[in-house]
């Protein structure tokens, strides 16, 4: 650690030497701009193929801590006090979230920045490469990742190019480096402060689409509480809220987890990754187009059965839908849903009915209330049971208002209606319930007729004169509705955990004793996540299926877990042998994932054993000499 830390400082004098030669000063903070101090952390290799050299990292994290310096915003902790405070800590990069704090504490930092290399490609001969990096800004008052952004660098093949890569590679660096941080200064959100909580409950924000705030946003709330030893009030983190609703420049939240929010309270904007914003930007886009239509021609059903049919029509539906709730991801590590099984429960469907689809109502605690449009997240058009998965992603409680004309031979002339469709996200570690009941439609609904106007229309060939009218009608669940299913749960959402040591792509791992580290995505003092259980799995590279170790069930004391596998003759592991760890999890009680080993899976790490030589044990015994360890602990023959 020592030896890297060196480099990465030689790199950073490097790199700033060359950059006020060529400024001629060195740009300081604009007199009177408030100025964060800052820790800006080694850079995390994230490109596909996983093996970033050293020093472009190295690069990557100076010309990073340069970019922050020249924005005027931003000092800088020195490469030399974090290399001191990674020996005084025995630390390792990457660092978790804890570790980050307790590192900002100690260089009394505001801030930590991680940077993240996403991609770099340099083609020597036409002078050309691209690069992009992202960067994420936690804070360490609240505590949360605030404030981030991505850049890109790019140079185009130059005719006649004679100079070398390394030139390439460090421009593309800074540049995406100084991209990364504009970009971070225009997203972020100034913070704002809660200005009342209505009789619903609803947090009403001084903040709106104007500053930036849009629908889905999660928000950190933060309260000032007064330290007796200190004689002084802090800022400390209670809770955290989803924006409901916005306009110009107020919005409306609704509190997700934690204390709940009191005027006056502070709340930051989080930042989410840019996997996270390209997740919610599609569900955005799904939520105002197909989501919206699916819902509406459901709701249209809903409307018309509500005009007419007594509760004897439905009866064949009026019993309750069935279904099952477990967890699922779509691939190991990434971020799991809960997946929601129906199932056709109970007397079949009337055949004088017909099933238009299936509302799915979710809460956090059994007894949810299936009669409050709240704690709907679901409108399914399908006419036949099956799965459907409750994702991490926002969207927008089901108001629905539909107005209708219709003519006096009792068909339906035109119809509008409007429609907002939300799906709060899962929290982590919450527990929750889920409740299905099925949508049907009478054979024989009653239209009714209203009069004011006049026109004429052409109804099976012939002329009639009709009345148009304007009415809305709001639905009875009673006449259009199956009776609930009783609650399906409980079942904890978790993320996946986090695997660190062997690093990805090790190959010095002695077979003989291995130590395997890795932090956990919900930590045991959130919600339900003291629930969770852990445990290790290793795979032979060659064979996915089939786990040639598998340990016993971990329960989390920390936000890092340790599992030391001892194997001293090798029955597990072999010489130079390529490997493949994960750490599943899952919460005894709840309905378990649907694979064969039943638990949510970590990202998968690959590791390579080192060929150890053959005992030595007998031939130093037979010589009388004295035994002595190596490198990786075997024995070894004395020497002579």
């Amino acid at each position: 650690m020592a030896s890297n830390y060196g480099r990465l400082s030689a790199v950073m004098i490097a790199v700033v030497a060359v950059c006020f030669l060529a400024a001629g000063v060195l740009a300081q903070p604009s007199a009177g701009k408030e100025v964060t101090h800052v820790v800006v952390l080694p850079v995390i290799d994230r490109t596909t193929s996983g093996g970033a050299p050293t020093a472009v990292l190295e690069k990557a994290t100076a010309a990073l801590a340069l970019a922050l310096e020249d924005s005027g915003e931003f000092t800088v902790a020195s490469s030399s006090d974090l290399m001191r405070e990674f020996a005084a800590l025995g630390l390792h990069s990457p660092l978790n979230r804890q570790e980050q704090l307790r590192m900002a504490e100690r260089l009394h930092a505001d801030r930590v920045v991680n940077g993240y290399l996403e991609g770099i490609s340099v083609d020597p001969a036409a002078g050309a490469g691209v690069c992009r990096i992202e960067i994420e800004s936690l804070d360490v008052v609240a505590e949360e990742v605030i404030a981030g952004g991505s850049g890109t660098g790019q140079l185009k093949p130059l005719p006649g190019w004679k100079g070398d890569s390394d030139s390439i590679t460090n421009q593309v660096l800074r540049d995406a480096a100084e991209g990364a941080v504009r970009d971070m200064q225009v997203k972020r959100v100034r913070r704002g402060y809660v200005e009342s909580i209505d009789d619903q409950g609803y947090v009403h924000l001084n903040l709106g689409v104007a500053d930036g705030l849009r629908v889905g946003d999660r928000l950190v709330v933060m309260r000032g509480i007064w330290e007796r030893e200190l004689e002084k009030t802090e800022l400390r983190k209670i809770g955290t809220m989803v924006v409901h609703q916005t306009d110009s420049d107020r919005s409306v939240g609704v509190p997700v987890g934690g204390m709940p929010p009191r005027t006056g309270d502070r709340v930051y904007v989080l930042y989410e990754p840019i996997t996270a914003q390209k997740a919610i930007e599609r569900s955005r886009k799904v939520t105002s187009s197909a989501r919206i239509l699916t819902a509406v021609a459901v709701a249209a059903g809903i409307v018309a059965i509500a005009m007419g049919g007594s509760p004897s029509e439905v009866a064949g539906n009026k019993s309750a839908p069935g279904g099952q709730a477990s967890p699922t991801e779509s691939a190991p590590g990434v971020n799991p849903g809960i997946l929601i099984d129906i199932f056709q429960n109970g007397q079949p469907p009337d055949p004088a009915t017909q099933v238009k689809g299936y509302i799915i109502y979710r809460g956090t605690t059994q007894y949810l209330n299936v009669a409050d449009p709240e704690n709907i997240v679901q409108v399914l058009d399908q006419t036949f049971p099956g799965p459907w998965t409750d994702d991490q992603t926002d969207r927008a409680s089901i108001t629905f208002t539909k107005t209708w004309q219709y003519n006096n031979a009792g068909t339906q002339a035109s119809a509008t209606a409007t429609i907002l469709y939300n799906h709060r996200a899962l929290v982590s570690g919450e527990t929750y319930f889920y409740r299905i009941r099925r949508i049907v439609s009478p054979y024989h609904p009653q239209i009714p007729i209203a009069g004011t106007g006049t026109g004429t229309t052409q109804v099976r060939s012939q002329q009639v004169t009709f009345v148009a009218a304007t009415q809305t009608y709001t639905p009875s669940a009673d006449e259009v509705l199956s009776e609930p299913s009783v609650p399906l749960g409980p079942q904890t959402f978790i993320l996946p955990a986090i695997p660190r040591e062997p690093l990805n792509g090790s190959t010095t791992i002695n077979p003989q004793q291995i130590t395997f580290n890795w932090d956990l995505g919900t930590g045991p003092s959130e919600g339900n996540g003291a629930a969770a259980r852990y445990v290790l799995v290793v795979y032979r590279a060659d064979n996915l299926n089939n786990p040639v170790y598998q340990s016993s069930a971990q329960q989390p004391t920390s936000t890092t877990m340790s599992f030391v596998v001892n194997d001293p003759n090798q029955t597990i592991f072999q010489n130079g042998t390529d490997y493949v760890w994960a750490v599943g999890e899952y919460v005894p009680g709840e309905t378990r994932a649907k694979n064969t080993l039943q638990l949510e899976f970590s990202q998968q790490f690959h590791f390579t054993t080192v060929n150890l030589p053959p005992s030595a044990t007998a031939a130093g015994a037979s010589k009388g000499g004295a035994q002595r360890t190596g490198w990786w602990g075997e024995a070894r023959a004395p020497k002579h």
